[in-house]
């Protein structure tokens, strides 16, 4: 008899924990489990802010959607999956020296890019007019910087020789960089001379620098960082 009340009680106690493992709710919602097939779907709209369920902490999966909540969710899925583009532009006339040995500077910052709750790609395009000391070479990339961490360098694309002196150049580069869901960051053009053993003199510069930022969704779940 001992022996079937034990055999019982653990029947019981792994029922118990099978059924606290598969009642995990998808992100705050309670009526919606983690193991549901639309889970990461729900969790997608949630972070974009196209629905945030009918209470605070339910989804009402079962619900019946109006056309006026239809207008309302399509609206705010066009404005959220919408691609933003923010551009910085500068000029000066005035020669700008960057030191020997891999001296370096940055041109057209751009204003932090505000966070989001959901993953994010940028694709930035910089261009760079000036007129340099002939027989320097100029190394123009990109660097952003993710707000509270340090600058990350993309890759440096494009590599110009300045001959003969005194000639105008135009350089160009263009990367594509994956935002961390939850920080801004900012962007900006970064010129190197490259190691030169003397002194890289910019004059009349300009720079542009566009920045797109479009919604990334990855095609497993999790679709996004909770």
């Amino acid at each position: 008899m001992n022996v079937l009340r034990c055999m019982r009680a653990a029947l019981i106690g792994t029922f118990v924990v099978s059924a606290h493992v598969a009642a995990q709710q998808c992100d705050v919602f309670t009526d919606v489990q983690a193991a549901d097939s639309f889970c990461p779907s729900v969790q997608w709209l949630k972070n974009r802010g196209i629905t945030t369920g009918c209470t605070a902490t339910q989804y009402c999966p079962a619900n019946p959607v109006t056309r006026a909540q239809m207008a309302l969710f399509l609206n705010r899925l066009g404005t959220a999956t919408l691609p933003r583009v923010f551009w910085t532009t500068s000029n000066g006339a005035a020669p700008v020296e960057l030191p020997q040995g891999n001296g370096a500077t940055d041109y057209c910052t751009t204003a932090p890019i505000p966070a989001a709750a959901h993953p994010r790609i940028a694709v930035a395009h910089g261009y760079m007019s000036l007129q340099a000391n002939g027989g320097d070479y100029l190394r123009m990339g990109l660097r952003y910087t993710p707000s509270g961490q340090a600058p990350v360098y993309a890759n440096f694309v494009s590599q110009t020789v300045r001959n003969p002196a005194g000639s105008y150049q135009l350089a160009w580069a263009s990367n594509p960089v994956a935002l961390v869901p939850g920080l801004s960051h900012t962007f900006a053009i970064r010129l190197s001379n490259n190691g030169q053993a003397g002194s890289t003199f910019l004059g009349d510069n300009e720079c542009q620098l566009i920045v797109m930022v479009i919604n990334d969704s990855p095609s497993t779940p999790p679709l996004d960082v909770q």
